[in-house]
C-alpha cells in the first residue's frame, strides 16, 4: 500500500504524532494541574538540602519513566483492543 506523507499511519509510524502530547496540548484542566505540580515542586526543592533535592529529582525521574511505560502499554492495549473490536464488528 502506498501512503502519502500526510497519511495518519505513516505520520504515527515515523513519530510525528505523539498521542499523549495531542491529548494534553489544549486541555486546560491538565495545564492547570501541571502548573500546580510545577509550583509545588519548585517550592519543595527550595526548602531541601542538596541531598534531598537529588533524591526528589531521582524520584521524579522514576515516576516519569513509570508513567511513560504505562502510557505506552495503555496505547498498545487500546490499539489492539480497537482493532479486535473492529474485526469483530465487520464479521456481523
Amino acid at each position: 500500500m502506498d501512503y502519502k506523507k500526510d497519511d495518519f499511519i505513516t505520520r504515527l509510524y515515523h513519530g510525528e504524532i505523539v498521542p499523549i502530547e495531542q491529548m494534553v496540548q489544549s486541555d486546560t484542566k491538565y495545564q492547570a494541574i501541571f502548573e500546580k505540580q510545577l509550583e509545588a515542586s519548585t517550592l519543595l526543592l527550595q526548602s531541601f538540602s542538596h541531598e534531598q533535592e537529588k533524591l526528589l529529582v531521582e524520584y521524579q525521574n522514576c515516576l516519569q519513566q513509570t508513567n511513560a511505560y504505562l502510557q505506552e502499554k495503555a496505547f498498545s492495549y487500546g490499539l489492539k483492543f480497537g482493532v479486535s473490536f473492529f474485526l469483530e464488528a465487520i464479521k456481523l
